[in-house]
């Protein structure tokens, strides 16, 4: 049963999409893709967060599939926007505290999106949306959210998995995972919809 679908690979390295996929006992390897993603953005201003996420993804997937063309491959990119300013990764803690500060008592958005590349079925691009409303923080608790999580790896400098849920007054979305960062309810809706079996169909796979 094994030898009958095809590798699954991650193109991405990131801890948070590695546990998810380990989470449902999926069976896979793991490879950074080489795409600069800072260009990609800068390449195309007319786009929309939304596009731009779904972009992203793509272009990960894609540079993975170039190289492992047998392969199944699962690309994922993520975006925190509010008011349509994009917050990243911070680079310090002084950094981390403004976006906080900017983010606190207000809803934001965080977009995910999932790329899968089966070669024989072809392309699959969904994306995932939650609202995400933070409680009002004064500049103490954010100081001390952020000594505590060190959340400097998380694009809107939290970590919901962590201390992070703390913060939030309100979280609204079809799928929790997509804000770790991989919607495994469409992963597996439309593994399924391929007849790749999951490990509760052969717990052996």
């Amino acid at each position: 049963m094994k030898n009958s679908f095809p590798e699954i690979i991650l193109a991405s390295t990131s801890p948070y999409r590695k546990a998810l996929l380990d989470q449902i006992k999926l069976p896979f390897r793991s490879i950074a893709p080489q795409v600069d993603e800072a260009a990609l953005i800068k390449k195309n201003p007319h786009l929309s967060t939304e596009e731009l996420c779904k972009l992203l993804a793509k272009a990960k997937g894609q540079d993975i599939r170039e190289k492992n063309p047998r392969s199944l491959i699962i690309a994922s990119d993520q975006m925190v926007e509010m008011e349509n300013e994009i917050y990243g990764k911070a680079k310090s803690m002084e950094e981390a505290t403004k976006q906080l500060q900017k983010l606190q008592g207000k809803t934001h958005r965080i977009l995910t999106s999932l790329f899968i590349s089966s070669p024989q079925h072809g392309i699959f691009l969904h994306l995932e949306t939650a609202f995400l409303t933070l409680r009002p923080l004064n500049l103490f608790q954010i100081q001390s959210y952020l000594e505590q999580d060190q959340p400097m790896d998380c694009a809107g400098s939290y970590k919901l998995e962590k201390c992070g849920i703390t913060l939030m007054k309100k979280i609204e979305c079809r799928d929790s995972s997509a804000i770790v960062g991989l919607p495994i309810v469409a992963l597996t809706n439309q593994l399924l919809e391929w007849q790749y079996p999951l490990p509760f169909c052969y717990p052996s796979l």
